[in-house]
């Protein structure tokens, strides 16, 4: 009996620790998408005179950011269609991002109903579309390696590393992308103070807002427009010290990068510290509005005079 156990013990010995299988790493800081909003094939667009018609939204956030607090808003004819509830019309949503453990983002549908009220007596069929609105706040955020090189007349040619332009492609997992960043390594006496031209750009599909602007876009209001306007605000930092950015907030161009400057006047550096890589951090805070848009035709069936 002893030799069984013996025997035993030294199979498990052998066998080693049992190794579980960890969840691998997704690359989810990548994309220039957020939030992707569209009405579902199986949506009812061609409806009667005095018809109810039954609505499927699909909504997907494929970016790097949870959402919360958004708001979904229909914007509709309410001389010929009205909500069947009228509290489905506007309502907040929230929506996790891709993650390591949820790669493809969180994905939501919603059902919303309709109804013909009748049409102008001299018409026997009408086109009346039906648009969604999405209204978030969403962040862009990129970690970017760059060289601190106090060494501007490149007398040390084995140095680690050069204060070149850094490219980013791909996007962050976000609407707004980070596209490249330029190290400027300017001259203060016998030391540098390192500047960073920072370039942006708006590669989604929606609409940049300010982030104060994302709830007005979907619920209006009397507010200025100016709140609406395509403004984004940024932070940066170097080794954990801020840096003041210029211009602030920023505001985009259809099509065109646009370009910040970021530094800190304290932070300076000369040959004691070297040449060395750091990473500097920057995030862009905005306000995002998604659309989507269903053409619904509405038929009068002959004899049909109003709807009760």
């Amino acid at each position: 009996m002893k030799k069984v156990i013996f025997v035993l013990l030294l199979l498990v010995a052998c066998m080693g620790p049992v190794q579980k299988k960890l969840p691998q790493s997704a690359e989810v800081m990548t994309g220039t998408s957020a939030l992707e909003v569209s009405f579902n094939p199986n949506s009812m667009k061609d409806l009667l005179m005095c018809q109810e018609a039954n609505v499927l939204v699909d909504m997907k956030n494929v970016g790097a950011l949870d959402i919360e607090g958004g708001i979904r808003s229909f914007i509709l004819e309410e001389q010929t269609l009205k909500p069947v509830k009228m509290e489905e019309k506007q309502k907040s949503f929230d929506l996790e991002g891709k993650s390591q453990f949820n790669p493809r983002g969180g994905v939501a549908q919603f059902e919303f109903k309709v109804k013909n009220v009748g049409l102008p007596e001299q018409l026997e069929s009408y086109d009346s579309p039906l648009i969604l609105q999405a209204c978030y706040t969403y962040k862009t955020s990129a970690g970017v390696q760059v060289c601190i090189d106090p060494d501007t007349k490149n007398v040390n040619p084995q140095k680690p590393c050069r204060a070149e332009p850094v490219s980013l492609s791909g996007g962050q997992g976000a609407p707004v992308a980070i596209t490249r960043v330029e190290p400027l390594m300017v001259p203060e006496g016998n030391k540098i103070s390192p500047k960073f031209a920072v370039y942006v750009q708006h590669v989604g599909l929606g609409t940049v807002v300010t982030e104060e602007g994302a709830e007005l876009a979907c619920t209006g209001g009397e507010e200025s427009k100016a709140r609406l306007s395509s403004y984004a605000t940024v932070k940066a930092d170097l080794q954990g010290r801020p840096l003041s950015c210029t211009p602030n907030p920023v505001r985009f161009e259809a099509g065109k990068e646009v370009r910040f400057i970021c530094d800190n006047e304290d932070a300076k550096f000369g040959s004691a510290e070297g040449t060395f890589t750091s990473i500097l951090n920057v995030e862009i805070s905005y306000g995002y509005v998604n659309t989507a848009v269903l053409p619904m035709k509405i038929t009068r069936l002959p004899g049909q005079e109003s709807c009760k």
